[in-house]
């Protein structure tokens, strides 16, 4: 029931969030009207000051501000990328919209970086990472009830393969096949793969320490708060501040970034969420051989 609580919650509460928290955004500096957004738009943006439109454009393209505003012979101009989140431009064009009607100025929102025709609201990714953790957790509770206790070798090769299995069935299903994440197919499967692995090691590591209790705490970790907080259904800017914290340390968060990041930024930034996934798979292996040398010890 205490499960069922927190999922309802999280997911309910995290999808009524309309208002962004300083949300990076360029804003062209030798023109005042721009400027005077960035100032009226208070906390929920981040202004960058770039020198023209077409600098705020190469940092939009490359994923590092979800927005560029800029000013046009008529009104104000504002750029934005659903690509990032689709929720997350709509609150920036909220905020925008709103400053710029105590300007007096009218505003024209163009979609630069788009996302793809096939995931028009952007949940590809996230509907994918709550597949493979799923599957993940089915694996792990395959390893951890067989009849015969399989040793550390066996669960990390097992584990390594069906999360390489797992990781080019998802990039060729999403990719080629529905065209929902145009991502490179090997970038995406290894980002996949990652994932699919760290889910099924923490798995087997933490019922290996806490019991059946350890069931919980991964659906926990990856589902209930992971899936929430990894920016796939809300944009990460528009999460509470502990929610924002814990997105890019947890799986999920992790490879949603690198897979958005392939998929439409060019690759730009993803050696951290990268780094991430990979941390919690060398962490789930360690305790796994630790528990099973002391089993071994045991016996």
């Amino acid at each position: 029931m205490v499960l069922s609580f927190i999922l309802i919650g999280l997911y309910v509460g995290f999808s009524s969030a309309t208002k962004p928290h300083r949300a990076p955004v360029a804003v062209v500096t030798n023109q005042e009207p721009a400027q005077q957004v960035g100032v009226l738009a208070g906390p929920a943006l981040q202004a960058q000051p770039v020198g023209d439109r077409r600098s705020g454009l190469a940092l939009l393209r490359n994923g590092r501000v979800s927005a560029v505003i800029s000013t046009t012979p008529i009104g104000l101009r504002l750029d934005v990328a659903t690509a990032a989140g689709p929720t997350t431009a709509a609150s920036i064009e909220e905020v925008v919209s709103a400053a710029a009607a105590k300007l007096h100025r009218p505003l024209s929102t163009y979609d630069t970086v788009p996302l793809s025709p096939t995931d028009r609201r952007g949940l590809a990714m996230f509907f994918t990472g709550l597949s493979l953790s799923l599957a993940s957790s089915s694996l792990a509770h395959s390893l951890n009830r067989a009849h015969s206790r399989p040793n550390w070798w066996q669960r990390v090769c097992v584990t390594g393969v069906f999360g390489a299995m797992s990781g080019l069935a998802g990039a060729f299903v999403t990719g080629p096949l529905l065209g929902a994440l145009p991502g490179p197919v090997l970038s995406v499967a290894a980002t996949l793969a990652l994932l699919s692995v760290a889910g099924a090691l923490t798995t087997q590591a933490l019922v290996q320490w806490l019991g059946s209790p350890g069931y919980a705490a991964t659906t926990v970790l990856f589902v209930a708060v992971g899936m929430p907080t990894s920016g796939g259904i809300v944009g990460v800017h528009l999460l509470p501040a502990p929610a924002r914290t814990v997105s890019g340390l947890l799986p999920p968060g992790a490879a949603v970034r690198a897979v958005r990041s392939y998929c439409y930024f060019h690759g730009v930034q993803v050696t951290v969420p990268l780094l991430t996934l990979a941390g919690w798979i060398a962490a789930a292996a360690v305790l796994l051989w630790v528990c099973d040398g002391r089993y071994r010890q045991s016996g």
